[in-house]
């Protein structure tokens, strides 16, 4: 009995990470300086590995073969002069041109860095990026939702996989 209350009152005083309790910058020239409050909610992963499973006997041995880049999808609102759409609009057109051709990288890669905030405010960085843009969700308009902020997904692909550095 001893054990289980010990249990939930170390449960109950832990300082558990809330889920309001981070900021995102992101790094390049063109992007609004007040970004974050712009940003609903972010979703990434690290990446993942990629594994063949070969079959051995009545048995299966995987080995990785390769790591995988994943994805950034933030939700973002968006103001009556179209900040953000304007912004990732203009960071769309820098990938693929009109003609249907790609950039290089140069063009169009930038930083995503991502923090926690505790309890007093403090930022401490918890991982950048290097991403472009991918997708520009759906919007949705509605008249039931008098009240609501417009806000749409926005989905940025990680350029790499490889190394921890980022540029």
């Amino acid at each position: 009995m001893k054990l289980a209350k010990r249990s939930v009152k170390n449960f109950m005083e832990k300082p558990w990470q809330q889920g309001w309790q981070w900021a995102i910058e992101i790094d390049a020239p063109d992007a609004p300086a007040d970004f974050d409050i712009y940003v609903k909610d972010i979703d990434y992963g690290e990446g993942s590995i990629d594994a063949d499973t070969f079959q051995v006997g009545s048995g299966h041995i995987a080995l990785p073969t390769a790591a995988g880049a994943s994805e950034i999808t933030m939700t973002v609102r968006d103001d009556q002069k179209k900040t953000i759409s304007n912004w990732f609009d203009g960071r769309l057109a820098k990938v693929k041109n009109q003609d249907g051709t790609l950039n290089i990288p140069i063009d169009y890669i930038f930083k995503i860095k991502i923090f926690d905030l505790d309890d007093d405010g403090n930022k401490t960085f918890r991982k950048a990026y290097q991403v472009f843009p991918t997708k520009k969700g759906n919007i949705n308009n509605s008249r039931d939702t008098a009240n609501s902020i417009r806000s749409f997904p926005l989905i940025f692909q990680k350029f790499m996989s490889v190394g921890n550095k980022v540029l």
